[in-house]
């Protein structure tokens, strides 16, 4: 009976070791979530929860509950321009740890658009561990 326990013990220390580099590796594969909301808590700013997400897929849920149109950048790639009440998803894959910065360009004249002369108007870091 002593060499049975023995016997399972070890297959559960054993089995333990091989899935600990399985569950180590799994989260930066993971896809994550971010809510982020532009046109609050003010006109100029964003509101993004989390901060901090791991490297790997990140879906970006953009709402905007200002009065101007607004958009979101972040690693290259961006949203459309988002009317007030509008919302849209962003999907981006982080390949390292870095900060990213994201930012927003707020178009009051869609002339400015055409012109390249639209300046970012709110902004922030995103943290990928």
């Amino acid at each position: 009976m002593c060499r049975r326990a023995e016997r399972l013990a070890l297959l559960a220390v054993l089995a333990a070791l091989l899935a600990a580099p399985a569950r180590a590796a799994a989260p930066a594969g993971a896809t994550s979530v971010v809510s982020v909301v532009a046109g609050k808590p003010s006109e100029y700013a964003f509101e993004v929860s989390p901060t901090t997400v791991r490297r790997g897929t990140v879906v970006f849920k953009v709402k905007n509950l200002g009065k101007l149109a607004h958009s979101f950048e972040i690693g290259g790639k961006s949203t459309k321009r988002l009317l007030p009440r509008q919302s849209t998803t962003l999907t981006v894959v982080f390949k390292k740890p870095a900060r990213y910065i994201f930012s927003d360009k707020c178009i009051a004249n869609p002339n400015e658009q055409e012109q390249g002369s639209v300046t970012p108007c709110a902004g922030g870091i995103l943290k990928v561990t």
